[in-house]
């Protein structure tokens, strides 16, 4: 755990999606909802109405990247839906789009007054092309230019799953300070298509990854 000016900042090993939390962050394609990855892992918590609501409004006004839009969950562990367009998003620009994203998320997060947030690691998924440091570098940047304001938000839990050797790669950047000053980066990580298979598979069998 890690004090960022007002707001307690961790990286932990576990499922988001049962993460008892007032909301989740969910990246999505900016023009419909990602029911892979992160947002079925909500969808199969029973978070499916929210991703829904965010999947009709983004067909009819798609976002541009780097933008978030929030909604109730419908269920699950969260009570909201912090939906961060961030998928598919160029690799030179994916960087700067996810920290844009995260600060309009927490920004939508203390307009109703929640507290405690869950955030993946973005960008760094089966089709993402940021690397775990560079997702926390971004993550967590946007969480001290926040935490520079007065808020409500109390707590931001970086949720890596499945993958303890990721999950101390994000904390080495909060404990380190790594996302400091730190310039906007041109995605690193390459398209894995073995890696995308298996997240496909276990998508089509309703299974976390």
């Amino acid at each position: 755990m890690k004090q960022i000016n007002r707001i307690q900042a961790e990286v932990i090993n576990g499922n988001i999606a049962a993460m008892a939390v007032d909301a989740v962050i969910v990246p999505q394609f900016n023009s419909c909802a990602s029911y892979g990855g992160v947002g079925g892992a909500m969808a199969r918590s029973g978070a499916r109405n929210g991703l829904d609501e965010y999947d009709a409004h983004a067909q009819k006004h798609p976002l541009v990247f780097g933008e978030a839009f929030m909604t109730a969950s419908g269920g699950g562990c969260s009570k909201y839906l912090l939906h961060v367009a961030t998928v598919g998003c160029d690799d030179d620009k994916a960087f700067a789009a996810t920290g844009c994203a995260v600060y309009k998320a927490l920004q939508l997060a203390d307009n109703v007054g929640l507290k405690t947030i869950a955030v993946p690691a973005i960008g760094n998924g089966i089709i993402g092309c940021l690397t775990t440091e560079q997702s926390a570098k971004a993550v967590f940047a946007a969480v001290a230019r926040f935490a520079e304001q007065a808020t409500s938000v109390e707590k931001v839990s970086m949720v890596i799953y499945g993958s303890p050797a990721e999950a101390q790669a994000a904390r080495e950047v909060l404990d380190k300070e790594a996302y400091l000053n730190v310039a906007d980066e041109v995605g690193q990580k390459k398209f894995d298509f073995a890696e995308w298979a298996v997240g496909f598979s276990k998508d089509l069998a309703g299974e976390d990854y």
